[in-house]
C-alpha cells in the first residue's frame, strides 16, 4: 500500500456530470456492434448515449437465474476498459443499473486518480445462464472488476495488466502491488450507490483488511466503514478472490416482479422495494386498461411476472370497454380457467356487436367451461345467418362435445342445426363427465375411474393427441383426483405432468 499518494477525489466538472447523466450502456438486443473508442476522454465518448429497447429484468438467483433485455458493457468508455476475454466470451452483459453503476464508478475513479481505467471482466451471457468460469454470474447482477496495481517502483499502472493474484500483504504476481488507494476509491463508489444497491463485494480477507485500513486513514470515509466491513466478504463456496473484485447487486423492484431472488442477508442498506413494486403494479394496471398498444404489452408482461397476475388481468378484462383491449387480454388468458373468467366470457358473447375476432377468443375461453348449459350459446351462434359467425359456433360445438362433425349419424344434410338440437335433447340431462367419457370412447380411448397409472394409460395417450381430446383427458383426471384444473397444459406437457403425477 502506498499511503503517501493522495486519495482525495477531484471535483466533478461539467463534462463529468454530462457523462454521469447521459452515458448509458448499449442494449445487447441491438444488432449494431459497439464501436471501439480511444482509451481516453473525448466529448464524443462522453456524450454517446444508448437506449435499451426495454427495462432489464434479472430473474432467479445469481447462481441459477436468467437475464432479459440486458445491457452490455462498451469495449471502451471514460475510465473503463472491457477485457478482451469478456468480449470474446460474450459475458459482457448485465442489468442496465449494474452497467450504469460500473460506468459511474469508473469515471469517478478516473477523475480522482488520472490516468486510471477500471478493467471489467466477466458479467453474464446475453440471456444469463451458466458460464464455465463461475457458478454465479447467471442473472445479470454480478460483475468481475480487475484490481488496480502499482508497478515495482510503486507507480500506479493506468490499466491492470491482468488478474494478478495478491497475498495478504498486497504483494502481487510479477512484482506488482495491490493499489489500496485506487481500489478503495472503487469500493467507496460502489458502496455509495443507492440505485442499484451493492449486496456483496467478494475479495480475499487480507486484501479486505488493506482496504479497510486505507478507509480508516480518511475521516470523510469513516461513515462507510461499518458498511464496508459487511459488504467486503470472502465467498464461502468459491476461491478467495485474491485477483479481482466480484460485485453483486440486490434485486430491484422490477427484478423482484420478474422472479428475482436475493440470497443472503438483507442489510440496513438493502433497497426498500415495497413502495416501488406497488408503484410499478399500479402503473401496469393503469396502462393495461388505458395505455397504448406498446404500453399495454409491457404492462401485461410486467404483471405476468407476479404471482397474482391472473385475477388482476381478469378484473381488468371485466371492466374493459375497448374491444381491442378485450381481445388482447383474452389472448393473454388463453387456456386459463376459472369461474370469474368463464362468466366474463359468457357476458362478452351475449353482446350482439362484439367483433368476430374478439368473439372467437371468447368462444375459445367458454369451450373450457365444462358446463352443459353453455351448449345453447354455441348452438345459437351455429344457427346464425352470418356465415363466419355460424362457422365459429360449429367449431365451438365440436370442441365442446369432442366431436369432429355434427351428430347426424353419417348422413349428409344441410340442416346440421337439427342434428345438434336432437343431440342436445338426448344429452342435456347428462353430466359433462358423461359427455367426456362418450367423446373419448368414440375416439378409441378408454377412460376409467381407476386412479392407478397403468389403468389410465389410454387417457395419457389422449392427452398427447391434441384438443379437444387432450383437454377432456386433463379435465377427467383432474376431476378423478379432486384437483382444480385452472390451466389447460399443452398436450405433451400435460402428458408428462400426469404421467409423473400418477406414478406417485
Amino acid at each position: 500500500m502506498n499511503s503517501s499518494r493522495s486519495s482525495r477525489p477531484l471535483a466533478l466538472g461539467t463534462c463529468a456530470l454530462l457523462a454521469l447523466l447521459l452515458t448509458a450502456p448499449p442494449t445487447c438486443l441491438s444488432k449494431e456492434k459497439p464501436k471501439k473508442s480511444p482509451a481516453n476522454f473525448s466529448l464524443t465518448t462522453l456524450l454517446r448515449t444508448w437506449a435499451p429497447a426495454a427495462p432489464s429484468v434479472s430473474s432467479g438467483m445469481a447462481s441459477q437465474g436468467s437475464l432479459a433485455n440486458c445491457a452490455t458493457f462498451p469495449p471502451r468508455a471514460p475510465g473503463l476498459h472491457l477485457s478482451d476475454e469478456a468480449l470474446r466470451r460474450g459475458t459482457a452483459n448485465a442489468t442496465e443499473p449494474l452497467v450504469n453503476l460500473v460506468l459511474r464508478v469508473a469515471l469517478q475513479t478516473a477523475l480522482a486518480h488520472p490516468p486510471s481505467f477500471l478493467k471489467v471482466g466477466n458479467a453474464s451471457l446475453k440471456e444469463g445462464g451458466r458460464i464455465p468460469q463461475s457458478r454465479s454470474h447467471q442473472a445479470g447482477r454480478d460483475v468481475d472488476l480487475f484490481f488496480f496495481y502499482t508497478d515495482r517502483k510503486e507507480q500506479p499502472l493506468a490499466l491492470a495488466p491482468g488478474m494478478l493474484a495478491c497475498d495478504d500483504e498486497g504483494r502481487c504476481e510479477g512484482g506488482h502491488r495491490f493499489d489500496a488507494v485506487r481500489n478503495w476509491t472503487v469500493v467507496k463508489g460502489l458502496l455509495q450507490s443507492k440505485d442499484p444497491v451493492v449486496q456483496w463485494i467478494f475479495v480475499a480477507p487480507g486484501l479486505r483488511e488493506l482496504l479497510l485500513q486505507e478507509a480508516e486513514g480518511h475521516p470523510e470515509d469513516k461513515a462507510l466503514l461499518a458498511l464496508a466491513r459487511e459488504v467486503l466478504h470472502r465467498p464461502t463456496d468459491s476461491r478467495s478472490h485474491d485477483d479481482h473484485f466480484h460485485v453483486r447487486i440486490y434485486c430491484s423492484a422490477e427484478d423482484l416482479a420478474g422472479g428475482c431472488i436475493d440470497f443472503g442477508p438483507t442489510r440496513a442498506n438493502a433497497p426498500d422495494n415495497a413502495l416501488a413494486m406497488k408503484r410499478l403494479h399500479n402503473e401496469s394496471l393503469s396502462n393495461l386498461s388505458g395505455g397504448n398498444a406498446e404500453e399495454r404489452k409491457a404492462a401485461l408482461a410486467s404483471l405476468k411476472r407476479t404471482e397474482d397476475w391472473l385475477p388482476l388481468v381478469v378484473g381488468v378484462l371485466g371492466e374493459a370497454s375497448s374491444n381491442e383491449v378485450r381481445g388482447e387480454l383474452l389472448e393473454a388468458l388463453k387456456w386459463n380457467r376459472g369461474e370469474e373468467l368463464i362468466d366474463i366470457c359468457r357476458q362478452l358473447l351475449a353482446e350482439p356487436k362484439l367483433p368476430l375476432d374478439t368473439r372467437k377468443k371468447a368462444l375459445s375461453c367458454l369451450v373450457l367451461s365444462a358446463e352443459p348449459k353453455d351448449f345453447q350459446v354455441f348452438l345459437s351462434l351455429a344457427e346464425q345467418r352470418d356465415r363466419k359467425l355460424a362457422e365459429a359456433g360449429r367449431w365451438a360445438l365440436q370442441q365442446f362435445t369432442g366431436r369432429s362433425s355434427a351428430p347426424c349419424g353419417g348422413r349428409k344434410t344441410k340442416d346440421e342445426g337439427r342434428c345438434w338440437r336432437e343431440w342436445w335433447k338426448e344429452n342435456k340431462d347428462r353430466s359433462y363427465k358423461h359427455w367426456v367419457e362418450q367423446a373419448l370412447e368414440r375416439q378409441g380411448y378408454r377412460p376409467t375411474a381407476d386412479k392407478e397409472a397403468t389403468r389410465n394409460a389410454s387417457l395419457l395417450k389422449a392427452m398427447a393427441a391434441g384438443n379437444p381430446a387432450s383437454f377432456m383427458a386433463q379435465w377427467y383426471l383432474a376431476k378423478l383426483h379432486d384437483e382444480p384444473l385452472l390451466y389447460v397444459l399443452p398436450p405433451r406437457k400435460a402428458q408428462a405432468y400426469w404421467k409423473e403425477r400418477l406414478a406417485k
